[in-house]
């Protein structure tokens, strides 16, 4: 047997294999492109905040989440509106930006809270997901569930 023959059937095993790995990976079930269900105005309905639920205050206005397809996202916060940029993947992964813009407005104590708590825990998930029509943003510890509007 030939030095090329038995490179030729290494080469042609190694690929075998990896077109057989690459066929396999596709068999992996794999979340469905929601991106185009992302794309909405979202309203918050439910929080848990470091493992513990919080709850909406009913006399303050629940923050809001608009998802435009360009990966702009912005919305309401509970007092001032707020704009940053997000990056949404099929795998269900998500990247929101640190750099939160918002408005400078005052408000009461309450609604300050809620807000702090919604803005910073915002560029803190990591994954997101769409149950029975409602977004979920989550982290380890954290998630925000929202209707769409």
């Amino acid at each position: 047997m030939s030095f090329n023959t038995i490179i030729s059937g290494r080469v042609r095993a190694v690929l075998t294999a990896l077109l057989s790995l690459g066929l396999c990976s596709a068999c992996i079930s794999t979340p469905p492109d929601d991106s185009a269900q992302l794309v909405s105005n979202w309203l918050l309905k439910a929080w848990v905040i470091n493992g513990e639920p919080r709850a909406l205050d009913a006399g303050i206005g629940n923050p809001t989440l608009v998802i435009q397809a360009d990966g702009g996202i912005s919305g309401y916060a509970s007092v001032n509106r707020y704009n940053t940029e997000a990056e949404f993947q099929p795998d269900g992964t998500v990247v929101i930006s640190p750099r939160v813009l918002t408005t400078r407005r005052a408000g009461p104590p309450a609604a300050m809270e809620q807000e702090r708590l919604f803005l910073s825990l915002l560029p803190n998930v990591t994954r997101y997901r769409i149950i029975d029509g409602e977004l979920r943003l989550e982290n380890n510890e954290s998630w925000v569930q929202f209707s769409a509007e």
